[in-house]
């Protein structure tokens, strides 16, 4: 369902975006450039991510709280955050926002933009398979492990503590922590009915999507 409409009278908060890897966050990140929306410091001019909320170098269980997002938004109005989900999900003083891509499509554009060869990535996905020994590897926890062909998605949203999970790990409880947070989102666009879910944009971010 289309989120509700937010009062237009009414300052809107500072937007997390949810930036899913390989799911249509350098295209949210151009938009969000295109609508004059305000980046944190240091942020990524090709995706937005804020510094520490990128999908390099990423290590187990790397969090910001709260207290820390309410700072960085601060005369800010727009970040982007390309790893899993921080623990708290702060809507008292942020608005969230996504977009989703169908899973086989996103694993597949991870695939070839990483040029994994797939019998690489099927030993990686094979039960109890741990790909992970990568944290000094710019990117690697979240685009060439066992997470990013492994229920990507759910690992993501469920937290840190998910994302690192082997394969096959995913059950139905971590599901279920997936919704619920994701519930909480005020945008969630279909990236394959982007026109369609484009009016989410202009009444829950103002933007003007053309």
């Amino acid at each position: 369902a289309i989120s509700e409409i937010l009062d237009e009278s009414d300052p809107r908060k500072p937007v997390l975006f949810m930036h899913f890897h390989k799911a249509g966050g350098t295209t949210m990140c151009q938009l969000a450039t295109l609508n004059d929306e305000l980046m944190p410091e240091g942020s990524e001019s090709t995706n937005c991510n804020s510094i520490g909320d990128s999908n390099w170098f990423q290590t187990p269980g790397n969090v910001r709280s709260c207290d820390e997002r309410r700072v960085m938004g601060v005369n800010r109005s727009y970040m982007s955050l390309e790893r899993w989900i921080d623990n708290s999900i702060c809507t008292d003083d942020l608005l969230y926002a996504t977009t989703l891509r169908d899973p086989l499509d996103r694993i597949i554009s991870n695939l070839n933009y990483e040029a994994h060869k797939p019998d690489k990535v099927m030993e990686w996905v094979k039960p109890g398979a741990s790909q992970f020994n990568v944290s000094n590897v710019r990117g690697a926890v979240i685009d060439s492990s066992t997470a990013s062909y492994d229920n990507f998605f759910v690992r993501t949203l469920a937290g840190p503590d998910a994302f690192m999970l082997p394969a096959g790990a995913m059950t139905r409880q971590h599901l279920d922590i997936a919704k619920k947070r994701l519930a909480r989102f005020t945008v969630i666009v279909p990236l394959d009915r982007f026109d369609d879910h484009s009016v989410q944009l202009s009444n829950g971010l103002g933007w003007n999507v053309t």
